[in-house]
């Protein structure tokens, strides 16, 4: 019997050891330089957007609901959103380990966001964190429910069904592999057209003031190109034979 028990612990151990690090690995992996068609093909994949859906200038923030640095960080997107709102893209995208409480959490958004409520059920996870943050995953699930309610979704069956789906699943992986891919390994980490930027108002600021800047000077010489050309045309057609 006592040699069972030996047996039992040297596995336990062993599959601990193995299986720990490749739990940590999914959030930890990534080559800190990302090259542009990794970044490209990581932006490209967002799913959860608001603000100026088709500027050319993005920001994406990477975060975790149960991080307390990013429910913080939710006042700096608030004040950006106040003066950026209408010339830049905005992307959220979530950070987690699985079978934890901040995984529930994300489920518990795209499945609001199935039936239109992402950044509603998005904003009251952040505000009543310390609710749930700390209880056991069939508590916290109980109160995203409740805040389902809250928000006004009138589907409550589908929702609690959508938060186990494979959809909501696929959706949630789609954004751990984007931040797999360039390399994220903490919260908040925000990116401004694939650059990553430090995670202060006033960084992200500057960040974004240079971007649409530059925008707007390559956007004023297309247009000088194009204003180049046509006069071009107009010579080519005045001139004799």
């Amino acid at each position: 019997m006592d040699s069972q028990k030996t047996n039992f612990t040297i596995i336990g151990a062993i599959l601990a050891a193995t299986i720990i690090p490749l739990i940590a690995l999914v959030f930890m992996s990534g080559s800190s330089e990302a090259t542009q068609e990794e970044i490209e093909s990581a932006r490209a994949g967002a799913l959860n957007v608001k603000w100026a859906e088709e500027s050319d200038v993005v920001m994406t923030e990477y975060a975790n609901y149960e991080c307390g640095h990013c429910k913080n960080f939710t006042s700096v997107i608030d004040e950006l959103e106040g003066e950026y709102s209408d010339q830049v893209r905005f992307e959220f995208r979530v950070v987690d380990l699985p079978f934890t409480l901040d995984r529930k959490a994300a489920e518990a958004a795209e499945a609001a966001g199935l039936q239109g409520k992402y950044w509603e059920m998005h904003d009251i996870i952040f505000d009543r964190q310390s609710d749930w943050s700390g209880t056991k995953i069939s508590e916290a699930k109980e109160k995203f429910i409740d805040y389902a309610g809250e928000i006004g979704i009138n589907d409550l069956d589908k929702f609690e069904e959508d938060m186990n789906g494979d959809l909501v699943d696929s959706r949630i992986d789609q954004d751990l592999l984007a931040a797999d891919t360039l390399g994220v390994n903490s919260t908040p980490t925000v990116y401004i057209n694939g650059e990553r930027v430090e995670s202060s108002y006033l960084a992200i600021k500057a960040a974004l003031d240079e971007a649409l800047g530059t925008n707007e000077q390559a956007k004023e010489e297309e247009s000088d190109e194009e204003m180049t050309d046509g006069e071009d045309t107009e010579d080519h057609s005045d001139g004799t034979m």
